[in-house]
Parts: structure tokens; sequence; C-alpha cells
């Protein structure tokens, strides 16, 4: 599915965040002894002594970080057990992040959600599980839930913190200005098309149409699904010619509502001809 393949997006901001936030797991390796200081002396205090390198953690941990991304449920399953395994690890970041893809793979986002705030307990910037809960969270929210009004709430965080530290992270070494800002757009395309779902359940469709406007433009690939969704707001504010164009743009692809977003640009297009002329 289009949606599917734009969620994951291979990022090239894994490189921008290992750049600026030192919260991201290291890779596996093997313990360094420090030299001794220079006798006779003063010292300062001595650092704390880094954890001794568990041989077998490591071989387990290189074994999950080796599985492609396509096998989704193998992910899951040694994902969970390592983390049964070794509960304190220093892995355990990019455990939860890599499971938060896996389960969007196979379509729990119940379980996704769950993960991904554990990954944003360790890491609190990681903007590629920031958006994706932004992305897919709010298409399954039922609001009447007990917990529906809570997790639209923390969708909004989310997808609003995701913007915020996109925004601020500069440009490494080693990409190109292009490269950076392509990868960068497309995460942020996700965070305002989760930030026009919320809108959405918030029925203000002025400010959905406003999100969804950017969310459409950021990407160099837009989901359909946000054409039709632009579209729904665009009638609901009484842009119908503008809504017209949005129908006409989900339509062209195809997808499983193609033929609804043609009934919807018939329909809009109706409501243009019925409007009063200047």
């Amino acid at each position: 599915m289009h949606w599917l393949k734009r969620i994951l997006f291979a990022a090239l901001l894994a490189v921008v965040v290992a750049s600026v936030a030192s919260a991201q797991a290291p890779a596996p390796q093997q313990q360094q002894q420090q030299p001794p200081p220079p006798p006779a002396q003063a010292q300062a205090p001595a650092e704390p002594a880094a954890p001794p390198v568990n041989p077998e953690e490591e071989a387990d941990y290189k074994a999950f970080f080796d599985l492609p991304r396509e096998q989704a449920q193998k992910l899951v399953e040694l994902g969970d057990d390592f983390l049964t395994k070794y509960p304190d690890s220093r892995y355990r970041g990019v455990i939860y992040s890599r499971l938060v893809g896996a389960y969007l793979a196979l379509g729990d986002v119940d379980k996704l959600f769950v993960t991904g705030e554990k990954a944003l307990e360790i890491n609190p910037d990681n903007v590629d599980v920031l958006a994706v809960i932004a992305y897919a969270v709010p298409r399954r929210i039922n609001t009447s839930d007990l917990d529906g009004q809570r997790k639209l709430s923390k969708v909004e965080e989310y997808s609003k913190r995701c913007v915020d530290v996109l925004n601020a992270l500069p440009k490494p070494e080693g990409i190109t200005e292009e490269e950076f800002v392509r990868a960068k757009n497309e995460k942020l395309s996700m965070a305002h098309s989760g930030l026009a779902l919320v809108s959405y359940h918030r029925s203000d469709f002025a400010s959905m149409a406003s999100e969804l406007e950017q969310a459409t433009q950021l990407s160099a690939a837009p989901d359909p699904t946000d054409f039709y969704l632009l579209g729904v707001a665009y009638q609901r504010v009484n842009r119908f010619q503008d809504a017209v164009t949005a129908f006409d743009k989900c339509a062209t692809a195809p997808w499983q509502l193609q033929d609804v977003c043609k009934q919807n640009k018939e329909q809009a297009q109706k409501q243009v001809n019925m409007q009063p002329k200047p």
C-alpha cells in the first residue's frame, strides 16, 4: 500500500538524528580499556566504568538488527524475546523503534502506540517514531473509547513535537541539502497529516484543511488518502472548487478509494455549479 511504503520511507534523517541526539542507541562494540593515569598527579574523579559487554546480548542484538524490515513478524518475535531477556539493555531504544515499524506493517496500531510511547520515554525526540505515531494512530482512533481522547491528545503532542524537532535540525555533513530537505519534508508531511486528523476528530475542518495543504505540499509523493481527506475538509468549509481539485488528485491514483474520489469530485462539481454567480 502506498501509505505503508511512505511511512516506512528509509529516511536519511537517521543520520541527522544520530548527529544531534546522544540518546540514539549505540551499535554493538567491544569493550575498550582506558589507559592508566600518569603517576604522581592530582586526578579528577574517575568516571563510572562502562558496563561490561555481554557477548550473548551483543549477538542477540545483531541478529535482531540484521533482520530486514519486511520480516515484520520475525522482528516482533526477536524483539519481544530480547526485551524479556535483557530488560535493562542499552539497546532498548532501537528495539522499540524498530518494533514500531514492524507493528505498522502488521496493522497492529494498538501495539504500535504502546511500543512507540516506550521508545519515546527513552528518546523523546525520535522523529521516526513521532512521525509514524502521528500518521498512523489517528486513523484508527475511536474517540468514544475510554482512552480515545487521551490518545488523541498524545497524537497532537507527538505531532507538534515532531514538527518542532525537525524544524530545529541542522543539516549534517555527508548529505546534500536536497537530500536533507527531502527526508525532513517527508516526516513533516506525516506530522501535519496527523494534526489534520486530530482536527477532524474535533470537527475543526478549517484547521484540517490547512494541515492537509501542508502535508500534501511537503511530500514528494503525496498519499492519495490525504487528498481525499483534503477534499472532505474543503467541502465542510464550502470551498467546493478546491474540493474538486483535491478529489481529482486522489481519483487519478489506482487505490481502493479511487471510485469514491471520482464520485465525490462529481458531487463537489455540482456544488460549484449551484453556487451563486458573482
